[in-house]
């Protein structure tokens, strides 16, 4: 019997069934994110934009160069734009230190962990700044009209 190779419909994955006599043998289950995350606690501050809700400081669970996940109080649905800044450190962006603003959205929403109700949420960036740390307010308070 001849072994017969079907390749896979993702040009990412090197790996490939293998039909032999009826068996299928199993696909490693492979990771789908595009970016790695990193699993860095942080001090994030988080705006709801157009709200009456003050901005607000929350802590990272994880960073990606094309999300972030953190902890929060804030009352967020799936969908819900927010503005995030925070200090992105240089094993995530390969790039000195520098202060991260961005725009995004809510894309998934999770209870946590902690013990002050907080849900876990996680944000897909849909445009940021980025900007040097000497040229930013991120450690002078919250008081930013640029934010």
């Amino acid at each position: 019997m001849q072994n017969r190779v079907f390749p896979l419909a993702s040009p990412w994955s090197c790996f490939a069934r293998i039909f032999q006599e009826d068996v299928v043998f199993p696909m490693i289950k492979t990771e789908r994110r595009l970016a790695a995350r990193f699993n860095l606690m942080l001090p994030v501050r988080v705006r709801v934009p157009k709200s009456a809700v003050p901005e607000q400081w929350a802590e990272s669970l994880n960073v990606s160069p094309r999300g972030i996940c953190f902890a929060t109080t804030l009352s967020l649905q799936k969908g819900t734009a927010v503005h995030v800044a925070f200090e992105m450190p240089e094993e995530v962006s390969r790039k000195p230190p520098s202060e991260w603003r961005c725009t995004g959205h809510v894309v998934h929403i999770q209870p946590s962990n902690s013990p002050q109700e907080a849900m876990d949420v996680g944000v897909a960036f849909d445009c940021y700044e980025v900007l040097p740390l000497t040229q930013t307010s991120m450690n002078k308070g919250q008081n930013d009209p640029h934010f």
